[in-house]
């Protein structure tokens, strides 16, 4: 773990220890319901990222899929990519958790 000017290690992991992840940003543009599409998720931490997982549900509240997301080149930002053919969005949650070493969850809600 590399400390920033000033700070110990100690510090920077308890700083971790105590924030969770923060979901900025939730791209869901290119999402239509079909295998393939694809909901784009920026995440920061002040340390690392470790997964973010996505749940599709319909509005009745059935489970369309559930899968965990992909970080891109960069790593800000994650890629999830649909499995499941999903014929009617309209009501449609996409709930986006993430999560950092120390397990700390954050948590976003989309509805479609």
């Amino acid at each position: 773990m590399a400390a920033k000017k000033g700070k110990t290690p100690y510090i920077v992991a308890v700083a971790d220890f105590l924030k969770a992840p923060s979901i900025e940003h939730v791209d869901v543009s290119a999402y239509a319901g079909q295998p393939g599409d694809t909901i784009r998720i920026r995440v920061t931490d002040d340390f690392a990222v470790k997964a973010v997982t996505i749940r599709i549900t319909n509005d009745d509240g059935s489970l369309v899929e559930e899968s965990e997301a992909q970080p891109d080149a960069i790593g800000y930002e994650w890629v999830f990519t649909a499995t499941q053919t999903n014929d009617n969005l309209v009501g449609d949650k996409i709930e986006i958790f993430a999560s950092d070493t120390p397990g700390n969850i954050s948590y976003n809600k989309q509805v479609l």
